[in-house]
């Protein structure tokens, strides 16, 4: 995890670590702090009980579903071999889309900031 380098500076301008990306809370960045293929099958059920249903949450957690197999589903999946409904099936989807997103953008500008350090 990265410090802000503003964290002990006089200046009121936030870094670009602190610039809140599509005004993300604070639980986006909590999500953002650790790789989605890296998360466990507790931290995937975590982050989906706050899109779905609780019942829905327990099929990942019954078929191991962790970060990593979280990727790789596809809406014909969920509601082939999961029994997901074709909403909750296209939530899922749109949550990894967004999470891949975020974390590129995220590795983007880290990456670009960590650059012009000397």
């Amino acid at each position: 995890m990265k410090v802000c380098e503003n964290f002990y500076s006089s200046t009121s301008d936030p870094c670009k670590i602190c610039v809140p990306v599509n005004d993300l809370s604070l639980e986006q960045v909590v999500v953002l702090s650790q790789p989605m293929k890296q998360w466990t099958i507790e931290k995937v059920a975590s982050e989906l009980k706050k899109i779905l249903d609780p019942v829905i949450v327990t099929k990942f957690v019954e078929q191991q579903i962790d970060g990593r197999s979280l990727g790789l589903l596809t809406t014909d999946l969920l509601m082939t071999h999961m029994g997901l409904a074709l909403g909750p099936a296209l939530k899922v989807v749109d949550f990894v889309q967004s999470m891949r997103k975020l974390q590129e953008s995220q590795q983007a500008s880290v990456g670009a900031g960590e650059a012009r350090v000397p």
